[in-house]
């Protein structure tokens, strides 16, 4: 095997994993941050973007990514102490009540 070939396989190994990555990162920041997606996108969409046209949706979703995890307060280290976290999935400060009422008595009567 010549330089010419590994290199174009090492670009191709790069670009496979890159895009792999990208998928699987979406999947997993997508649950982290509450559902919410990353500029409008899911994972499959992702993905799509970095197989047509990698040289531009790869540093586009890294500066997305950076962008949501820091907006939507994703981190391995957790919630800030005092948070909680609703049944939509998302982190809510302890300012922010609930906004629906308490369960009725059970049983009733």
């Amino acid at each position: 095997m010549g330089t010419a070939a590994a290199i174009s396989n090492l670009v191709w190994l790069v670009l496979i994993g890159s895009t792999v990555w990208v998928g699987v990162d979406v999947y997993n920041l997508r649950k982290r941050l509450g559902g919410q997606k990353i500029a409008g996108m899911g994972a499959f969409a992702w993905v799509l973007c970095c197989i047509l046209m990698w040289i531009v949706a790869f540093p586009y979703y890294l500066a997305k990514r950076s962008g949501a995890i820091h907006a939507g307060g994703a981190s391995s280290a957790g919630p800030p102490p005092g948070w909680w976290r609703a049944s939509d999935g998302r982190w809510y400060p302890p300012s922010a009540p609930p906004s629906y009422p308490s369960p009725p008595d059970w049983p009733p009567g």
